[in-house]
């Protein structure tokens, strides 16, 4: 790459954070014209797409415009929690009906996704390029030491960090590292040339956004119902690994107790105190959106505007994933990892510590359960996009891999 271009990338880089704030405030107006023909007939019932014409409403397959989808969901996300979920529960973009994943088919005109993962980073990490690697966005209960086994057995144990495929940075609390997303980009790229580590695992803290590694980094996450993560949250830290000696009551004291942490204290100011955050709620949305300086995130209170404009930034960040794969779909991941020039796609069930446990919801938090879904309404939003987006993602075309860079 010549000077010319190397000054040219710096300049796009640099304002890639202005043309993201545009893209946020374009959407946002967008929306406010988009109720008027969207959220009548959603609050009806007919949630498949909105009207644009006096033509019968399209089925749910046929959305009538380019973005209907996506324009949908965030209409969704702009009503009152238990509507938004009733409307969600109608399944507007047919992901609740899918039995199985693999064989789901392809559509021909309601995309959700437009954009294409940088294939440059795709191709690095194939052909064992310097400097390549993938980054893990490890949601804490969601399937993160599978995947780090999983990951292990394709690259290598010399090529990933020993502990949980988290590097260390001198954490002041002993055996906790993964805190990686308080790196700078010069530090990130300094380690994975000195270890030669494929890997890199982000657990404690929020997403950072890697708009200048974009070349370099693989992105790649699992996510997790929302509400079914909570719980296993609450079974690992709240009950099997609690350092405190008395147990909570339940776990709708303990979450309860760690979502009002998780305000009062704010990731940026303590940082080591991941416990508050991986039980806080809308704990997806919060760790997509609120790194790389998007602070105000951290807590959005009663403003409903600023927890849409952070659904639209996790969504934002989420389309660059090159994987990112529901848990309970991740055996069905098996083509993006091919892309990556892993062999070995049989997936991996492990457990940190302890044995394999029931975290169904429903069960742990009985007439609660509904309040918690409330609470997390924005995490469904997020739940629902990503599930539809993982399903285009494995089964729409994508271009090849086929030289080396």
């Amino acid at each position: 790459m010549g000077s010319d271009d190397g000054k040219k990338r710096r300049v796009e880089l640099s304002l890639y954070p202005w043309v993201s704030a545009a893209v946020v405030v374009v959407v946002l107006l967008a929306l406010v014209q988009y109720r008027k023909r969207v959220v009548e007939p959603i609050r009806r019932g007919d949630v498949t797409a909105p009207r644009t014409s006096s033509k019968p409403a399209p089925e749910p397959s046929k959305p009538a415009s380019e973005g209907a989808l996506k324009a949908l969901l965030l209409e969704i996300a702009a009503m009152p929690a238990r509507e938004a979920l009733a409307a969600l529960d109608r399944d507007p973009l047919g992901v609740e009906a899918v039995q199985n994943a693999s064989e789901w088919a392809c559509p021909t005109r309601e995309r959700l996704v437009a954009r294409v993962p940088n294939v440059d980073a795709e191709r690095g990490l194939r052909f064992r390029r310097e400097g390549a690697f993938l980054w893990f966005e490890h949601l804490s209960k969601a399937g993160g030491t599978s995947f780090c086994a999983f990951a292990r057995k394709n690259v290598g144990a010399r090529r990933t960090p020993p502990y949980y495929c988290m590097p260390s940075d001198g954490a002041k609390i002993a055996g906790t590292d993964g805190r990686v997303g308080r790196w700078k980009s010069a530090q990130l790229r300094e380690y994975v040339r000195r270890t030669k580590h494929a890997i890199v695992a982000n657990e404690w803290d929020a997403f950072p956004g890697l708009d200048d590694l974009r070349d370099d980094a693989v992105l790649a996450t699992v996510v997790r119902d929302p509400v079914d993560r909570l719980v296993s949250a609450y079974k690992f830290w709240g009950r099997l690994h609690n350092p405190n000696k008395k147990n909570p009551r339940s776990a709708q004291d303990w979450l309860g107790m760690k979502d009002r942490a998780a305000r009062q204290r704010p990731h940026r100011r303590f940082p080591d105190d991941f416990l508050s955050q991986v039980g806080r709620n809308n704990f997806a949305v919060w760790k997509f959106a609120s790194g790389g300086g998007n602070d105000k995130f951290e807590d959005c209170g009663d403003n409903a505007t600023c927890d849409r404009e952070a659904l639209l930034v996790a969504i934002d960040r989420l389309e660059a994933f090159h994987v990112a794969a529901p848990m309970l779909w991740q055996h069905a991941a098996a083509p993006l990892y091919r892309r990556l020039g892993w062999t070995d796609t049989a997936p991996v069930h492990r457990v940190p510590t302890g044995t394999i446990q029931n975290s169904d919801a429903k069960l742990e938090l009985g007439q609660d359960y509904e309040r918690f879904r409330e609470a997390n309404v924005f995490d469904y939003v997020l739940w629902t996009w990503l599930r539809r987006a993982f399903l285009e993602r494995v089964r729409c075309p994508r271009p090849p891999i086929d030289d080396p860079p």
